[in-house]
């Protein structure tokens, strides 16, 4: 996660050269803030989820996080539930049940370590992208991109390998 930070951001140099912005609003840093330490945070624990779950259950169950996104979307920012969007969810739904489904196990086993990680970091995944669209009212999007991967790759730098075992 470290270095797809790092690298990401320097692509993104040649957006933020020419189309800087630096808002002097403190909500526009607190939301970049807050966004890229949740971005770490759904590194850290995602990591941990490929640890404790089979891709082929874990893949599936972080797409939750579209249910998630059209549901906050909806309640932060204002957005309307129309009927092609339930559909589409309802679709999602049912892949996910199907692609996921054991006997007596819709999702896996709730109770596994590694479908739990899995399930948050879907949902973590998707409150991210409810403040990044937030966000993006303050900067331009070359400035914003560098600023969210730029900052976790510090954090992340911070906290070294030792931190990462498990």
């Amino acid at each position: 996660a470290l270095i797809e930070n790092i690298l990401t951001a320097i692509i993104f140099i040649p957006f933020l050269i020419n189309e800087f912005v630096f808002p002097l609003n403190i909500i526009a840093w607190g939301l970049v803030f807050l966004s890229s330490i949740l971005w770490v945070f759904i590194a850290v624990i995602g990591f941990y989820a490929y640890k404790y779950t089979q891709v082929s259950l874990k893949s599936p169950l972080s797409e939750s996080r579209i249910l998630w996104i059209l549901l906050f979307a909806v309640i932060f920012l204002g957005e309307k539930l129309i009927l092609e969007k339930v559909f589409g969810i309802i679709l999602i739904f049912l892949s996910l049940v199907i692609l996921t489904y054991k006997k007596q196990k819709r999702f896996g086993d709730i109770n596994d370590r590694g479908v739990q990680l899995t399930l948050l970091t879907a949902l973590l995944t998707a409150g991210v992208a409810i403040i990044d669209k937030s966000a993006l009212q303050y900067f331009t999007p070359g400035t914003f991109g560098f600023l969210v991967y730029f900052i976790p790759g510090l954090i992340l730098l911070g906290f070294g390998k030792r931190h990462f075992k498990g």
